[in-house]
């Protein structure tokens, strides 16, 4: 079993939970996912099963999510699972209008502060345990991208948007810095990711909806919604390659520019592009460098 996932995660369920269910069903020790889904959020997580485990750093990063964020309240976590750190009675400018754009006032790049409870670590240890022992530790800012804010519903004390961002961008950071920025504080009271790259909720796999009882390992339930390779990296640019090269590749040999069939004039170095025999077989991931030179990262 060689693929991916695309698994609707349940609230309280940890990403990790979700890993160590799919190894039980499958009884296949190379299992991980493209990345963390805090426990009280549900939606897309993308796992990786056997060797395409691989080729998790090659996926899609960008993300759109449905938050709704709580005005009024700050918590410790920035969600619903912390303390609350403080409650302030909405102030009358705090209108439907004035959200709107503050949150418009969110997109394009921007510098996010990390929460911190998070998996951020440093010096080798995760923010969220200085946290737990009440130690302060300086983290930097980071530079994320929001793509777009659309949706909007304001049922105050409550705002329900869609969000779509790049990687590394926390959500509950938008909801603290939204309820700054309005005055009135702020905690992400909901939160369900609804896509990753060309991966949609719409096509995912509900856990609950695998049978724990199948006599099949791995169950038909995940045979039968298994993405491969091929579709997962449909993203990236195709580079095409004659099949007298194909072997070449397989043997860990970089094609040189004169081999290649195709390559997309609107490539700008550098870029994660696929390697595609003239059959369509995907044969390996590489990097188009700078130097207009192909270097395999990794042969399927």
């Amino acid at each position: 079993m060689d693929g991916f996932l695309n698994i609707n995660k349940s609230k309280s369920v940890t990403s990790h939970d979700v890993v160590a269910r799919i190894r039980q069903l499958t009884g296949i020790r190379r299992v991980g996912h493209s990345g963390t889904l805090d426990p009280l959020a549900t939606g897309v997580l993308l796992v990786a099963v056997g060797r395409s485990t691989k080729l998790i750093r090659f996926l899609p990063t960008d993300k759109t999510y449905r938050a709704t964020v709580h005005l009024g309240v700050e918590t410790t976590t920035y969600d619903a699972e912390g303390d609350i750190v403080c409650q302030i009675p909405l102030p009358p400018d705090v209108t439907p209008a004035r959200i709107r754009t503050a949150l418009h006032q969110f997109m394009g790049q921007i510098e996010q502060q990390p929460p911190v409870y998070s998996a951020i670590k440093v010096s080798g240890k995760p923010l969220y345990k200085f946290a737990r022992q009440g130690r302060s530790v300086a983290v930097p800012k980071r530079q994320v991208t929001i793509y777009a804010i659309r949706d909007i519903q304001v049922a105050l004390p409550q705002v329900t948007f869609s969000v779509h961002c790049s990687a590394g961008t926390y959500i509950r950071s938008l909801a603290h810095d939204l309820g700054q920025h309005l005055g009135c504080g702020g905690y992400l009271a909901g939160l369900v990711r609804t896509q990753i790259g060309h991966f949609s909720l719409t096509d995912s796999i509900p856990m609950d909806s695998i049978a724990n009882d199948s006599t099949q390992c791995p169950p038909p339930e995940l045979t039968g919604v298994l993405i491969p390779p091929d579709q997962a990296l449909a993203h990236l640019p195709r580079v095409i390659i004659p099949e007298a090269v194909v072997s070449r590749v397989k043997n860990g040999v970089s094609p040189a520019l004169n081999d290649l069939l195709y390559l997309p004039p609107d490539i700008s170095a550098p870029a994660i592009v696929r390697l595609d025999a003239e059959s369509g077989q995907l044969v390996a991931v590489a990097t188009y460098c700078e130097t207009g030179q192909l270097t395999l990262e990794r042969v399927l």
